[in-house]
Order: C-alpha cells, then sequence, then structure tokens
C-alpha cells in the first residue's frame, strides 16, 4: 500500500516535473527568437564575409596599413608627449590668454606638427588584431593640440601676424588629418569635430576682418587638407568586425554588464546560444547596411541616411536575439547629420576663399572643392542680404530662411540657417 503511494507520489512530482522542464523549452523554441537566429550565425557570418563586408584580423591590417616612413605616428606621439607636460594648455577649450602666455609650448607643437604634415597616414604601433586597442584615447590628444594651435592662430592674425596665423591654421589642419586613419566610428567624429573647431575659428575671423585676395590664397592651403575624404564605407567594415570580435571576446558578466548600461535585461545571457543568435542578426544586419551604401567617398547623403534608416529600424525589431544588434546600432544615430554638417561648413568656407581669392563676381557656385552641394543637394548659396553679400548653407532642416536663422535646438531635426553672429554658423560674409 505505502509503494503504491510512494509510487504515486513519485508519478505526481515527475509530472510537475516534467511540465517544469517542458514549459521554458517550449517557451523557449516557440515564444523567442533566440534557437531559428543562432541557427543562421555561420550563414550569416560567411554572407558577410564573402561580401567583403566584414574584415578579420589580417585584413584589417592590410587595410590600413601603409609604408612605415609615411607614418606620422612618431610625431603625433611627441604631441602626445607634449601635452602630458601641460595638460592646463591643450585641454577641450582653451583660453587664449592662457595660450598666449605659453607660447614656448605651442610653437614646439606648431613645429611637430610641420614636421608630420609631409606623411600620408598615421597609425600608432599596437596590436591592431586586437579589437581592445582601436582607438585609444590617447589618439585624441592631437585634436586638444589643434584646438590650441587654433586659437594662437586667431590670435596671431587679429595682430596682423598673418603668416603665424597661417602656419597655425594649417599645422591644426594637419592635426585633423590624421585623427581616424584606424577608419572607426569615434576616430571619424573627432577628427569631424577637430575640422569643425578650425573652420569655425576661420568663420569667426573672416567675420570680424575679411581676408585679402593674397591671404584668401594662402589660406585655401589650409582647407585643401581639411577637404580629404571621410569614408564610411571603410568605417562601417570596421564596426562591423568591432562588433563581432568585441562580443564574441565578451564573457557572460560582461554582456550582462552591457545589458544592464542599456537597460536590458540582465538574465539574457544565461539562455543558451543567446550570443550567437545576436551575432547572427548583426552579421546579417551589418551585411545589408554596408550592401546598400554608396561606394567610399560619394557624396550621396539621401542614401547614406536611408541606409543607416533601415539598419537601425531592423535593429528595433522585436525578438531576443535584437538585443546586442539594437546597442550597436544605436551609435550612430546623428552620424550622417554630422558628416553633411561638416561637408557644408568646408563648402562655405572654400567658395568663399576661392571667390576672394580669383575676384571673381560670379554667383554661380560651386567653384571649387570635393564636396560641391548643400545639406539639401544643391549648391552653397550666394545672397545679398541686409545689403551684404552672404555665403551660406541652409543646415540641417534642409530649409531656405534667406540666410537668416536660430541657433540649433535641442532636436538634431530642428537645425536652421546659421548667420555670422552664431557661434556654430554655416555663413560668412563677403562684403
Amino acid at each position: 500500500m505505502r509503494t503504491k503511494r510512494r509510487k504515486k507520489l513519485f508519478a505526481v512530482l515527475s509530472g510537475f516535473a516534467l511540465t517544469a522542464f517542458a514549459g521554458p523549452v517550449f517557451a523557449y523554441f516557440f515564444f523567442t527568437d533566440i534557437f531559428s537566429a543562432s541557427l543562421e550565425y555561420e550563414k550569416s557570418r560567411a554572407e558577410s564575409i564573402a561580401a567583403g563586408n566584414i574584415v578579420d584580423s589580417k585584413s584589417y591590417l592590410a587595410m590600413i596599413r601603409g609604408t612605415p616612413e609615411q607614418n606620422a605616428a612618431a610625431e603625433m606621439g611627441k604631441l602626445i608627449e607634449l601635452e602630458k607636460q601641460y595638460p592646463k594648455l591643450f585641454v577641450q577649450y582653451p583660453d587664449e590668454k592662457e595660450v598666449l602666455k605659453n607660447w614656448s609650448s605651442v610653437s614646439k607643437a606648431l613645429e611637430i606638427a610641420e614636421r608630420a604634415e609631409s606623411k600620408s597616414f598615421c597609425l600608432y604601433d599596437r596590436d591592431y588584431t586586437k579589437v581592445s586597442n582601436i582607438a585609444n584615447s590617447d589618439s585624441f590628444v592631437p585634436a586638444r593640440v589643434a584646438r590650441v594651435l587654433s586659437v594662437q592662430a586667431e590670435a596671431s592674425r587679429k595682430s596682423n601676424d598673418l603668416l603665424l596665423a597661417r602656419r597655425c591654421w594649417r599645422a591644426a589642419a594637419t592635426i585633423s588629418r590624421f585623427l581616424d586613419d584606424e577608419q572607426s566610428l569615434i576616430n571619424q567624429l573627432v577628427r569631424m569635430g577637430t575640422a569643425s573647431y578650425i573652420e569655425q575659428s576661420l568663420f569667426k575671423e573672416f567675420n570680424r576682418k575679411p581676408p585679402s585676395k593674397e591671404e584668401a590664397t594662402s589660406l585655401r592651403e589650409v582647407t585643401d587638407i581639411l577637404d580629404q575624404p571621410f569614408d564610411p564605407s571603410k568605417m562601417m567594415g570596421t564596426e562591423h568586425w568591432f562588433a563581432t570580435e568585441g562580443f564574441i571576446s565578451m564573457s557572460s558578466s560582461e554582456v550582462k554588464e552591457l545589458l544592464e548600461e542599456n537597460s536590458l535585461g540582465t538574465w539574457l545571457p544565461r539562455i543558451p546560444r543567446f550570443k550567437e543568435a545576436c551575432l547572427a542578426r548583426i552579421h546579417a544586419i551589418y551585411t545589408d547596411f554596408q550592401n546598400n551604401c554608396p561606394p567610399e567617398d560619394k557624396y550621396e547623403l539621401e542614401t547614406y541616411q536611408d541606409a543607416f534608416s533601415v539598419a537601425f529600424e531592423t535593429s528595433q525589431q522585436e525578438g531576443l536575439s535584437y538585443s546586442l544588434a539594437s546597442i550597436q546600432l544605436h551609435a550612430y544615430q546623428g552620424y550622417m547629420n554630422t558628416v553633411a554638417a561638416e561637408y557644408a561648413r568646408r563648402n562655405v568656407l572654400i567658395q568663399y576663399l576661392t571667390i576672394l581669392s580669383t575676384d571673381a563676381s560670379t554667383s554661380n557656385l560651386p567653384l571649387g572643392g570635393r564636396h560641391l552641394v548643400d545639406t539639401d543637394g544643391e549648391p552653397i548659396r550666394l545672397k545679398k542680404i541686409r545689403s551684404k553679400r552672404v555665403i551660406y548653407s541652409v543646415g540641417l532642416n534642409q530649409k531656405d530662411e534667406e540666410g537668416v536663422g536660430k541657433q540649433r535646438s535641442k532636436s538634431v531635426d530642428d537645425y536652421e540657417d546659421k548667420v555670422e553672429e552664431l557661434p556654430d554658423d554655416f555663413s560668412v560674409v563677403l562684403n
């Protein structure tokens, strides 16, 4: 009798145990996309490699490495050491009084940057087979040096030392040029931010005192250095590598921490084949994105924006396998706006300097430069506004308000035309 009861109890408990086990298994297979997505991992990865949309460590080195004697890293490394000696001088927002007080240090930075100008690329001595070594924070130190040189250029021009002003702006532009050779998103953003600072330094001075024909001609050298291609296509190949190699090397606790930072479920890494499923999505999304991008440095802003939008929307789909992809793709929101703003700002400067240096009176722009259109696909504007001729960009809202707009709001979609009174303007007065 007791044996029968035990058997019955065992059967009941076994049923409960089976139900308790079968429930999560059933939910795993039928209510999550983890298992189905994880089966696509090898296929997605193979397709990415076959399409040339992901680089391994060896091909990454081949992509970025050039002739050693053309590497500016030795000189740029000296700027890093100089910054460590004078941390109060080389800051994000340099003070003119501090810059002028430390001319001996500024002059050293100027000489180092001028020696680097003959080089063609800049890559530091790191193990580039490890993703963690890319975009090292020391690489961004020269960006602060470039800002100091721009402040020195403004001060020199105010004191009518036009030669020193041109040298400092040119050296700052040289530094900016070498900031993104590792082809990562953060490197390109730092380079664009540095170029923007230099360009706004020029805007400010030109609106204070327009350059002569001779000075405009010499300063075209500065914009020529700045007017080097950004390469979003190569950048995305590198970022694809970062996204996959970085996640592969992460431990479960590191993935958990990453998910926690982004307010996602920290229990996700415990799900079987969670990482494989996420990587399958990442490979598929990046491959589609890169295939939809225009090649190299083509100024096809709408094409890039469409590719970014589709990739971001895909990463936001419901399903646990999109967890890591949604974190990764979020970083690119606003990137193309930054690129468009940088192209437009530089375009305004180039048209302005070209008109002054050639005595051109024509209103038929563009007159030079790599990128010949504004953010809306039309030429940069040259109009008579308030009795003065003004060259301007319509800004990122792509609406022409006759050059009279507002300073940008918190919304990245609410940019207005920029006018000369604003700190981040896109315009400059001709006369």
